[in-house]
């Protein structure tokens, strides 16, 4: 049973991160409004922002590793929202390229976002270098905060994956309740 609803979620992971992508590059050749800009915020019209089907790929195997492991714990799983914290990870991913360094810089002004879209608790787990999603992962559940973030009372999540130009990996995680 859970083995047939994890192949369903994977499908349906897959069709909604398709239509990330679609919405990356809707999104590029659109303005933002005053209110959704961040200090992290790159004019998105102007800037190109690149997702290979390896970092789709890795942000959907994310999503199952994380939904297996919160099954696992008796955890509900999570639901990938590409409206807003997929477009708002993809954001900070560029944001930690950009800059070189991973953080949680601004994450006030994402929380404050999803929280104008009706989220009620919000918490972001980033990583940098991790080539596949089982070390990240695990790298996550070594670490007390972090732990506690995959584990939370949540129900959405939003996540992107960047490259630098140095063939670093970023990983934004945004995890929010509705």
């Amino acid at each position: 049973m859970i083995v047939l609803s994890l192949l369903r979620t994977k499908s349906r992971v897959m069709k909604l991160f398709k239509t990330l992508l679609v919405s990356v590059v809707i999104i590029l050749f659109s303005s933002c409004s005053k209110e959704s800009i961040e200090e992290e915020t790159l004019n998105l019209s102007s800037t190109e922002i690149v997702l290979s089907d390896a970092d789709i790929m890795l942000a959907e195997e994310l999503l199952l590793e994380i939904n297996n492991y919160r099954l696992s714990i008796g955890k509900n799983t999570l639901q990938i929202d590409i409206n807003d914290a997929q477009l708002l990870a993809l954001q900070h991913c560029n944001y930690m390229v950009v800059q070189n360094t991973a953080s949680h810089d601004n994450f006030m002004q994402r929380s404050l976002h999803l929280k104008s879209q009706g989220a009620i608790h919000v918490s972001e787990n980033v990583s940098y270098g991790y080539t596949n999603a089982a070390s990240i992962l695990n790298a996550w559940l070594n670490s007390q905060g972090h732990k506690a973030v995959i584990e939370g009372d949540f129900n959405y999540i939003g996540i992107a994956f960047l490259n630098s130009a140095t063939n670093t990996k970023y990983c934004t995680s945004l995890f929010y309740k509705k």
